[in-house]
């Protein structure tokens, strides 16, 4: 989850991530809008990516 901070020098928005059971913040980072968007381009371009890959069996080594 995502919300605002107070705004920064030259009134910059600021928001940083959160979780949204309990609002824990687990990266003492702020981001601006831009890159929360940029964010969500490379994670939805990596999901994609895992979602098209073939399947790998998980199956165990053959005993011998």
């Amino acid at each position: 989850m995502v919300r605002p901070l107070p705004p920064a020098a030259g009134n910059v928005a600021l928001y940083e991530l959160c979780c949204p059971r309990c609002g824990k913040v687990p990266v003492r980072r702020a981001f601006t809008l831009l890159e929360l968007l940029e964010l969500e381009r490379v994670a939805e371009r990596a999901w994609s990516e895992t979602k098209s890959r073939p399947q790998v069996s998980l199956s165990s080594p053959r005993q011998r």
